[in-house]
């Protein structure tokens, strides 16, 4: 677990090192930290131009400032606080 995170990070350097922004994609990163933590590792994410999240638990999220939400319900995605 750890070489692979290493091996993740060091990839994401090389592509910002090169001019590229790396895409990310965080699945479910609130259901295996608490707040505390999230909050740290969202510190580091958030200076990346292309982070994606998912949660069950988008109110999680709230607090950090996120710039866009969008929800999925039966298979649409939509800009959160729209009508489906």
């Amino acid at each position: 677990e750890v070489q692979r995170r290493a091996s993740t990070s060091a990839r994401v350097r090389l592509l910002r090192d090169a001019g590229r922004s790396p895409l990310l994609l965080l699945d479910d990163l609130d259901a295996e930290l608490d707040g505390r933590r999230l909050a740290v590792a969202w510190s580091f994410f958030e200076r990346f131009d292309q982070v994606f999240l998912t949660s069950n638990r988008a109110s999680v999220w709230e607090s950090f400032g996120i710039g866009t939400s969008w929800t999925l319900t039966c298979g649409k995605l939509s800009p959160a606080g729209t009508s489906n």
